[in-house]
Order: structure tokens, then sequence, then C-alpha cells
């Protein structure tokens, strides 16, 4: 598409978006974004995964490198130098990602603008800013912002050398490429992605199909490190899982659009809650949501099943009758619009396909198709045409994203799980010829995180049988003296039938005791076994 014709078919760019203008904008924007990713960076707990990596970042260089097999290294090892020398508290931790979630403003709108002017790219770039999934994933000390932001800096440097090949923007290409596959394995469907579209793209250049070629080549090479982990991790994948992987493509739509924030409906299936539960401490709506409580177990069901289905048509409106659009103009506006449809297709049939076998198809997971979400939405709400369907998608998105807002900053339930407070519980309650055992054990970074005393802290499977259960605690708690109590920490989202498993091996092995529940987010539970007994 010409110039001209992309000025007709996304609004002329006119004095009321110069070059000049866009760039005061877009450093508005990009200081709005800092703002609302700086703000809370610390305010809640570090969860599982964060407390993970933050583990695998302590290690030595060598260790941390080839820590977790089922996570490419790059991120944990930048931590491990990051935390060597600003500490690992949780602001220090989650910096790096909230760095690297702001710069994805700017990045955005380099790559819609380039492609379909600064009206749309300034739109991404304002959608990115107050995005709520956007700003969740720049507060966590994970590599998902980094995956984000290499995906737009690769693609844009990709698009770039293919229109006019020099040796520098191919190097830039094989440099982002490089780093998105040190960031995360289905960064690969980026690669497969470019791929596909520059052999479909029509018009190619003898120049540019062997830029390609060698940029591809050299990210391999030094990708070389790293294939021996590659196989290890491919061998213990899971296997089997017969799912709906349509329902989990719509999904991701949950969480690219206004964030499981707004969209959390976890209460639902307990009679105890009711949506817009998590905005209880809030004054302004409590008339709205906390009386309905108080009424009714039918007058609950009802109201919860009514917000659900506002919630549901908003987001319809808002994210995904915007995208099904987008991706349709852009399919027909010309040979490099067309990228953005094939980039966000391709990998979403390909992770549909193995999700029958392999459990790739997660949200968290797909934080790389997120640009193209972006662009494609901005590229529907600045067309020319669909006018109704675009105010009603502007009142919709608008309403989702506030909500989403008020919810993940105000709402003090909301978030992962609370291992902050139940390490505060333990520091004070615990002595220190007490255990601790952590269920399932792969939380034992989390309580370990937190936990500062000198308890022992064991580890145990509750997906085992009962009795291997009861000999692997017996065994491990042998030697503690009759006085000993035993704090059994457990992630909120076990099953109910595994937390009474459990607790029934625990009452039968040792002494009665407390329960103490912290319910931000899954929730973690700690219950106190109150002597161990002889056997």
């Amino acid at each position: 598409m010409n110039a001209k014709a992309q000025s007709g078919a996304w609004g002329a760019e006119g004095k009321t978006c110069t070059a000049k203008s866009a760039l005061m904008l877009l450093v508005v924007l990009t200081a709005v974004a800092l703002a609302l990713r700086l703000v809370t960076l610390s305010r809640a707990g570090l969860w599982l995964d964060e407390a993970a990596e933050a583990r695998f970042a302590a290690l030595p260089l060598s260790d941390c490198w080839s820590a977790d097999a089922n996570v490419p290294p790059l991120n944990r090892v930048m931590l491990h130098f990051w935390t060597r020398a600003f500490g690992d508290a949780e602001f220090s931790l989650r910096f790096p990602a909230m760095i690297l979630g702001t710069l994805c403003v700017p990045a955005i709108y380099l790559l819609a603008a380039q492609t379909f002017g600064r009206r749309v790219g300034l739109l991404a770039a304002f959608l990115t800013a107050v995005s709520p999934p956007a700003i969740e994933f720049s507060q966590e000390a994970r590599q998902y912002s980094l995956l984000v932001l290499v995906t737009i800096l690769a693609t844009y440097f990709f698009l770039r050398s293919v229109d006019k090949p020099r040796p520098v923007s191919f190097g830039l290409y094989a440099a982002f490429t490089a780093i998105g596959t040190y960031t995360h394995y289905l960064f690969v469907l980026v690669i497969l992605a470019h791929l596909a579209w520059y052999a479909v793209s029509g018009r190619k250049s003898r120049a540019g199909g062997v830029g390609v070629v060698l940029a591809c080549a050299l990210a391999a090479a030094l990708y070389l490190p790293w294939m021996p982990q590659l196989v290890d991790a491919a061998g213990k994948q899971e296997r089997g899982w017969v799912v709906y992987p349509l329902f989990q493509v719509y999904h991701t739509f949950h969480h690219f659009g206004p964030g499981m924030s707004a969209y959390d409906v976890r209460w639902l299936g307990s009679e105890h809650r009711f949506a817009g539960e998590a905005f209880a401490d809030l004054d302004l709506v409590r008339p709205y949501f906390r009386e309905p409580a108080a009424g009714p177990m039918p007058v609950r069901v009802i109201w919860t099943l009514a917000f659900y289905l506002l919630r549901e048509a908003a987001l319809v409106f808002g994210f995904v009758i915007p995208l099904l659009f987008g991706l349709f103009l852009a399919a027909r506006a010309g040979r490099r619009s067309a990228y953005f449809t094939i980039a966000f297709a391709l990998p979403v049939i390909v992770l549909a396909a193995l999700f029958w076998w392999v459990p790739v198809l997660y949200p968290r997971y797909m934080k790389f198709l997120f640009p193209c979400y972006v662009i494609l939405i901005s590229l529907f709400l600045c067309g020319a045409d669909f006018r109704i369907l675009r105010r009603a998608a502007v009142g919709c998105i608008t309403a989702l994203i506030l909500l989403s807002l008020c919810t993940y900053y105000f709402s003090p339930t909301y978030g992962k799980e609370d291992f902050r407070s139940a390490g505060a519980y333990l520091n004070e309650k615990a002595d220190a010829d007490d255990i601790i055992v952590c269920c399932p054990g792969y939380v034992d970074a989390a309580v370990t995180y937190y936990y500062h005393g000198s308890a022992r802290v064991i580890r145990c499977d509750p997906g085992v049988e009962t009795d291997v259960l009861a000999r692997s605690l017996a065994e491990q708690t042998a030697g503690a003296g009759s006085n000993s109590r035993v704090w059994v920490v457990i992630r909120g989202n076990e099953p109910k039938t595994g937390i009474l498993k459990l607790d029934e091996v625990f009452r039968k092995h040792f002494g009665g005791g407390e329960h103490a529940h912290f319910e931000t987010g899954w929730g973690v539970h700690v219950y106190m076994y109150a002597g161990v007994k002889q056997h």
C-alpha cells in the first residue's frame, strides 16, 4: 500500500498528527506508562514463578544458566548480574521487567507507524501504556516484558530490512532474533511468521532473501550453546492432554484485552463469592456489589451471571470483534500490512494443534502475540468504516480497562498468591526446632524467600498415594523432638480434595493444631500441627 492509499484508509495524518506532535505525544505516553508500572511495583509479594526466578538468579553463573531447562536462560542470567549489583528485594527484582515493559510503548509505536501511519502507532502506544495485562507483565520478575519487547524490535527490523536491505538492519534483526530465542521457546513462532510472510509476500529482492537467510543462520549459530538444554526440556514435556483448544484461544482475549483483573471469574464456582466481590472494600461501589451478597442464594447467582454476561458482551464488542476486523483489514490492505494477519493467525493455529498433546496454549506463553493484538485493534479503531461498531468498541474498551485498572490497583484481594504474608506469619510463629512442609514441594522457593527463621524446610508431593506420602513425611521428620510443631504451607490452587487428603495424613501422623489462610489471589494455606508423634 502506498502512502496516499494508506492515508485514505486509516485517516489523513494532516496537521493534527505531524511528526513533532506525534513525538511529543509518544513521550507523554511513555511517561504515563512508566508511572503506571512504577507506582505499585512492590505492592504485591512475589508469586511462585517470580520466587523461583529469584532463586535461580542467586546461583553461581554456570548453575544459573542451566537451572531450568523448561525456560531459556536469558532473563535469569540478566537478573543474576542485576541482583548482585542492586540486591534481590522485590522492587529490585522487578525493576528490569518494568523498564523493558515501558520501552514496549515507543517500540510498538515504531512498528505500527512504519506500516499504518502515526495515528495507528499512537493508538497502539496508548493501549500498550494503559493496558492492564501489559502493566501486569511489566511488574513481574519474569521474561515476558523482554519477550514482548524483543518480538516488537525483531519484527520492526525484519520488515525494515526486507523493504530496504542493508547489513545494519539484517544484523540487528539477527541480534534480536537470537535474544528472542534465549528468552522463550515459543519465540520460534515469531520467526516462523516472518518466514511465512516473506514466502507469500510476492515481490522480493535477491539481497533481501540472502539477508534473511544469513540473519536466521547467524541467530541459529548463536543458539547452539543452549541446544543440549533444549533437547533435555523436549524430553520432559507433558503429554496426553485432551482439551478444547478453541476455548483456550478465546481465553487469551481475557488476558490480552482487559486483563484477568477485569475478567476474573474464579468466584463463580463458590457459594461464598459473587461477581464484584473484589470491589467490596471500595466505598464507591460497595452499595452495588456488597448488598446482593446478603440476599438469598438465587439472587446472588442471578447477580453473578448478569454481571458475567455483561462483561462477556463488553469483551466481545471491545476486543474480539475489533481484532477480527483488524485481521481482515490488514489482510486486504497490502503486502506489508498482511504480515500482521499472518503473525497473529499462524501461531494461534500451530499452538491450537499442538495443545492436544503438549500444554503450550496458555496466555502467559503467548505474550509474543500481544503486539499484533494491540496493533490490529488499533487498526480497526482508526479505520474510516464501521463507525457504529468502532464507537461501541471504544466504549467497551474504556469501561473494561477502567474496571480492570480499578481492581488491579485498589482491590486488596487481587493477585496470584500471598506468600509474603504467609512468610511473615511463619517468621512470627515458627520456632527453630519446628518443621515447615511445602505442598507441593516447588513452593519452597517462595516460602524460603520470605521465611528467615531457622526451622527446617522440607518438601512433599501431594499427588502421591497417601501411604507413600505418610512414609516420606515420617522419614523427613525423623529425629524431631516431641514438642516440634509441623507447619504445612499449601498453595491455594490445590484441589479441595487434595487439601483434605493432606489434612487427613497430617492429622494421622501429627497432633492437631490451627489454620491460617491468606486469601490474596489463589491464596496460601498455613496449617500448624502441634507435636511430632513418635513411631
